[in-house]
């Protein structure tokens, strides 16, 4: 059973923690001086510090208490720290740059606690560095995905283990633990990469068979975040509209009780409609520079750096040039404003760099749809970043562009028979499609002020 000490009212003290026993079950420990930070005790003694950041059970871990400061582990009033900065990250969305720092700073604690009684002895941290170091970083091209998951999802559950009599319960759970703090997408990615590097043991010859492999992801509660949404003509109109500057005014719901809305950076709200209009992938516009933007020829270059492509890929690719319809260069002309001197296309003034993380425009649209009083409400429900560039490849096919014009303009493959033969780029054909897609969706925006009429398709759709 639990222990049964009250939690301090003044919150936590060194004195408390070390008077907490371990029980047959883990329980978490509420610092009511810093709110939302818990302790967890283990079965095994260990105790450990997280931030549990929202409703939804969305939680970050800290890193191990130590009654002292040590590398890799946290004092009371360190956790307290880093709190803060998470909680100030959050809001500024840099929190993944945050996160990243912490890990790297607990990682003397992971190395701790995975080091074998026999040194003789290959355990899975031991296969999992070497995993990370010939299997990753040679091939692909952010390692560091993997090795967050390494360090936080698998080291810490499975890092003492000798790998040869690693169980397929032993993975199962290290799964299960992952699915049960709230995060059961970003589990799949864990089983994925535990999977690759169990493969990975049994080629090296340091065990027979893969013991995650029988492992099916529903069993454990994974759940898939592959999604087919997209934005009818209607939900594109509301969804332009919840960007408009006003909204961030407050109003009152149908109790009478007056709620405020999210608020949006102007920066963010630019950003959102341009990548609505271009097809952009968020990360590609977020990792984009001045230099990249030609305001004369209407175009912007994605370099072959920031295009979505495995390592393989990018050898052979070329920097994609997406050519920018009037409505996008007048976001464009907006953004070099916000911008300042900052060599970001999209630039914020509360991170380190200047830049906006890769996340910071999911977290901003998840947020539009969240409170008594959401900013944004669409008939089909939530939507995400990627979501809008699902809406423009789906509507510009109702629009009767042609399909390999559709596919050039989201830089997709033609196949490698096509691309073999076929080397053009078609960027008079997408400009084309997307002085279209502009002039369709300015309709949908504001019908009253545009002169642009679509006709009824044979397919239902226009063109």
């Amino acid at each position: 059973m639990p222990v049964t000490n009250p939690t301090p009212a003044r919150g936590l003290t060194p004195r408390f923690i070390e008077s907490l026993t371990s029980a047959d079950a883990r329980y978490d420990v509420p610092d009511r001086r810093a709110p939302g930070l818990r302790l967890r005790v283990l079965p095994t003694g260990r105790k450990v510090f997280r931030w549990v950041c929202n409703a939804r059970g969305q939680v970050y871990t800290i890193g191990p208490w130590a009654l002292s400061e040590a590398p890799g582990f946290v004092t009371l009033a360190q956790a307290r720290e880093w709190l803060d900065k998470l909680k100030a990250a959050h809001v500024s969305g840099t929190i993944d740059a945050v996160e990243a720092e912490m890990r790297a700073a607990m990682r003397p604690a992971f190395a701790a606690l995975a080091a074998p009684a026999d040194a003789s002895v290959p355990t899975f941290a031991s296969v999992a560095e070497e995993f990370y170091k010939r299997r990753i970083v040679p091939h692909r091209k952010v390692p560091e995905v993997a090795r967050r998951i390494l360090d936080l999802d698998l080291i810490p559950a499975l890092g003492a283990r000798p790998i040869e009599a690693l169980t397929t319960r032993e993975c199962a759970s290290a799964i299960e633990r992952v699915v049960d703090r709230g995060a059961p997408v970003h589990a799949g990615k864990v089983l994925a990469t535990l999977k690759q590097a169990l493969r990975f043991a049994e080629a090296r010859g340091y065990r027979a068979g893969n013991p995650a492999g029988p492992l099916d992801p529903k069993d454990l509660g994974v759940e898939s975040n592959v999604s087919d949404r997209w934005l009818t003509a209607e939900e594109i109109g509301i969804f332009w509209r919840s960007l408009d500057p006003d909204l961030t005014e407050p109003r009152a719901d149908k109790h009478g009780k007056v709620q405020r809305r999210t608020s949006l950076d102007p920066a963010t709200r630019a950003a959102l409609r341009f990548l609505l209009l271009t097809g952009a992938r968020s990360g590609e516009l977020l990792r984009a520079r001045w230099t990249e933007i030609d305001l004369d020829a209407a175009t912007w270059t994605v370099p072959v750096a920031n295009q979505k492509l495995t390592k393989d890929q990018a050898r052979k690719a070329k920097p994609f040039v997406i050519p920018l319809s009037a409505t996008a260069l007048d976001l464009v002309r907006e953004l070099r404003a916000l911008a300042g001197e900052s060599p970001w296309i999209v630039a914020s003034d509360q991170s380190d760099d200047g830049a906006y993380t890769d996340k910071a425009l999911g977290r901003a649209m998840r947020r539009m749809f969240e409170g008594d009083a959401p900013r944004l409400v669409l008939p089909g429900g939530p939507a995400t970043p990627h979501d809008l560039r699902r809406t423009m490849r789906t509507h510009l096919g109702k629009l009767r562009v042609p399909l390999h014009i559709v596919e050039r303009c989201l830089n997709h493959s033609l196949g490698r028979i096509v691309q073999t033969y076929d080397q053009g780029d078609y960027l008079d054909e997408r400009r084309e499609a997307l002085d279209k897609w502009d002039a369709y969706v300015r309709r949908l925006v504001a019908p009253a002020e545009s002169n642009v009429a679509f006709l009824p398709s044979a397919a239902g759709g226009v063109a």
